[in-house]
């Protein structure tokens, strides 16, 4: 009897085991076949390059997945927006835990360099600059060479999106990316200083009237 329960027991694992692969085959098939992918001649490679990269990346094996997805990069520039959106947090996760300033400074350049393409591609510029302004402010506050990419950049972030649409994260640091960039001996006039004084004021009131942290916003102010 024992021998007969462990036999059933075995046929219903692999049967289990079975389902699990048929349904996982059957979610790969559904998600290729979903609008907003774009598989080059070479789909097999493709598919197998975006598994690999973002299995890898759920694993937080994220050096093991730089080589498929540049393929991707290179040969499927176009395939998804989520190339773009993982391969970001990629290089992000990358940059965070290097050791090596040079290197670092390479995986930081190369998500600035995903979130144009991905601009490029797909549009969407306020919000992608939005989180892009974050990453670069984050990366490059304390390197002077950085400072006018900076200000163009956060210029850009609040030309580019409503105030109330902006993020909290971006308030405080556009007025101290203004501050370094003129301290460093930047084209920044007082008048600009004033200038840009007043749109930041402008956005946090923008914010407290569509119902954000009053609070918060208010110590920013």
């Amino acid at each position: 009897f024992t021998i007969l329960k462990s036999e059933t027991e075995r046929k219903r694992l692999m049967m289990k085991q079975v389902f699990c692969i048929l349904l996982l085959i059957g979610s790969l098939g559904a998600a290729s076949a979903q609008p907003g992918w774009n598989w080059p001649e070479d789909k097999a490679t493709a598919e197998e390059k975006n598994a690999l990269y973002s299995d890898a990346i759920q694993l937080k094996m994220y050096a093991d997945a730089i080589a498929p997805h540049q393929w991707l990069l290179d040969n499927a520039p176009d395939l998804n927006e989520s190339i773009y959106i993982k391969g970001i947090k990629l290089y992000d996760e990358l940059q965070e835990v290097e050791k090596d300033a040079a290197k670092q400074k390479e995986y930081q350049e190369k998500v600035m360099s995903l979130y144009e393409k991905r601009i490029e591609i797909y549009g969407g510029e306020g919000d992608a600059r939005n989180r892009q302004a974050y990453s670069a402010y984050k990366y490059f506050k304390k390197d002077k060479s950085k400072y006018e990419y900076l200000y163009d950049l956060f210029n850009r972030t609040y030309e580019t999106n409503k105030p109330e649409d902006l993020s909290p994260n971006n308030i405080v640091a556009y007025m101290d990316v203004t501050r370094i960039y003129k301290l460093s001996g930047g084209p920044v006039s007082d008048d600009d200083v004033l200038e840009k004084y007043e749109v930041i004021q402008t956005t946090i009131d923008a914010q407290i009237a569509a119902g954000g942290d009053e609070g918060r916003l208010n110590k920013y102010k």
